[in-house]
């Protein structure tokens, strides 16, 4: 966090440290500053997802609903190969900051059957910010817990 404490986005030369800046800001919730600078990631990269599914959150957080239900279906219309259901995660990570948990929960089973999401990542070791109003609900924790 020192690091993200210590620059302003404008501080920032290279542009391959702006996905780190930005993520650095998003998580020490300078959402401002992180949204600028995810505006101009989505801008210049729009074949990476994470960039529009963060501007969705940003959008959620601000209860900004239409332009978080807009940035869903633009993620959701997607028709690419390799997706592994990324672009539906990043609509449950939404879905969750809207406060609609019952769908967040949906769209993360939905997505971890296409190979994203909760199911397959460390969510003790690396605890997601997008995810907090879903922790300690019941089906939320079922869908956590290591299965086989």
């Amino acid at each position: 966090v020192h690091f993200c404490e210590s620059r302003s986005p404008a501080e920032s030369e290279s542009p391959r440290y702006l996905p780190t800046l930005a993520e650095c800001l998003y998580f020490a919730e300078r959402f401002q500053d992180a949204q600028v600078i995810f505006e101009q990631l989505a801008i210049d990269h729009p074949d990476r997802l994470r960039y529009m599914g963060r501007l969705g959150t940003l959008a959620a957080r601000r209860g900004d609903r239409a332009t978080a239900i807009r940035i869903m279906e633009e993620l959701q219309s997607l028709d690419r190969p390799h997706l592994f259901g990324e672009n539906t995660d990043w609509c449950a990570r939404i879905w969750a900051r809207l406060g609609d948990r019952e769908e967040a929960i949906r769209l993360l089973r939905e997505a971890s059957s296409r190979g994203a999401g909760v199911a397959h990542s460390n969510l003790d070791l690396y605890p997601d910010v997008d995810l907090e109003p879903l922790y300690g609900y019941p089906p939320y924790e079922e869908l956590r817990r290591p299965k086989g």
